[in-house]
């Protein structure tokens, strides 16, 4: 991870909207959209440029630069804490943290609220997240995968245990419920075809089967319900290379 200013260019590739990166606290975020770039009355036309071959070929009228630094000024890109889900490197319980905020998360098993512990146990960042065809970008599906249940209604709290091994088929996740399933195959396409099946199944995709992608756009802003999706969700690793401080 490289720390300090990040450069204009960097904006557009490979750190542009919607990109997973790292800030120097440790925390894993998306980049957000454009709608708070700028400053509220801010005159945009001095980030106007013009490339006409370039506007019309994306029809457009007008080409826009990041913004820029001034010491007068500083500015900062807006980003959201993601993935939102975190695990304790110490007794493994799972958490789901809001998207605000890009302190370091402490453990509420491990650091009660309002007590006093024996040490400080800060959560990570999960190691995976779920994205579709379609560029939608979301939390992977851990209820649904430990059950191996798309439609599972089970919010008992969850364990990321590690075994012995590397990769993720070292990795189990455990449900209080009793359910328990290991990571492998969680980055192998479609997570549909993942899902255990009976002898009495027959070869057809159940609708039940089937991981739904609800087509959240995370650096839009907020998590609710995203836009329609007919798309299947597919397991990804998460990777951050930058800080995206703009001092």
């Amino acid at each position: 991870m490289s720390e300090g200013p990040i450069r204009r260019s960097e904006l557009i590739h490979p750190s542009g909207v919607g990109a997973l990166v790292m800030t120097r606290s440790g925390t894993s975020v998306v980049i957000g959209g454009l709608d708070h770039w700028f400053q509220p009355g801010e005159e945009l036309e001095k980030f106007v440029v013009h490339d006409l071959r370039l506007e019309q070929r994306l029809g457009v009228r007008e080409l826009r630069l990041p913004p820029n630094f001034e010491k007068k000024r500083p500015r900062f890109i807006p980003v959201l804490r993601f993935p939102r889900w975190h695990f304790c490197p110490t007794c493994r319980r799972m958490h789901e943290e809001t998207s605000w905020g890009q302190a370091r998360v402490l453990c509420p098993q491990c650091c009660p609220p309002g007590t006093k512990a024996k040490r400080t146990a800060y959560m990570e960042q999960v190691p995976l997240v779920a994205m579709c065809p379609r560029g939608h970008l979301q939390d992977f599906p851990w209820q649904e995968w430990v059950h191996s249940d798309p439609t599972t209604t089970c919010n008992k709290p969850l364990r990321l245990s590690k075994s012995g091994g590397y990769g993720l088929v070292a990795q189990k996740v455990k449900c209080e419920c009793g359910k328990e399933r290991s990571l492998a195959g969680a980055l192998t396409g479609d997570l549909s075809a993942s899902v255990a099946k009976t002898k009495d199944d027959d070869d057809s995709e159940r609708p039940s089967d089937r991981y739904a992608c609800r087509g959240m756009r995370p650096w839009l802003g907020g998590y609710g319900e995203g836009e329609d999706c007919s798309e299947a969700l597919q397991g990804s690793l998460r990777s951050s290379a930058i800080c995206i401080f703009l001092l």
